[in-house]
């Protein structure tokens, strides 16, 4: 059986991580394409909950770079 996979996404708007399962995900993004609608999430990794967290941990002082310029 294979290890359920999820997704990394960040938002410019929110200046944010997101992370959700894959298959969620696609169903969302199929549901803007039949709505003609966008998104501001964008994937940045795709793999098991753990991995995919730790990026996000990793990564999170980017974020906190990003909020300091923006004050």
């Amino acid at each position: 059986m294979s290890e359920k996979q999820y997704v990394l996404e960040w938002s410019k708007k929110s200046n944010g991580f997101h992370v959700q399962p894959l298959t969620d995900l696609l169903a969302k993004n199929q549901g803007c394409f039949m709505r003609d609608a966008s998104h501001d999430y964008i994937v940045l990794m795709v793999g098991p909950f753990e991995t995919v967290t730790k990026m996000a941990e990793t990564h999170r002082h980017v974020l906190a770079g990003r909020e300091l310029r923006a004050a």
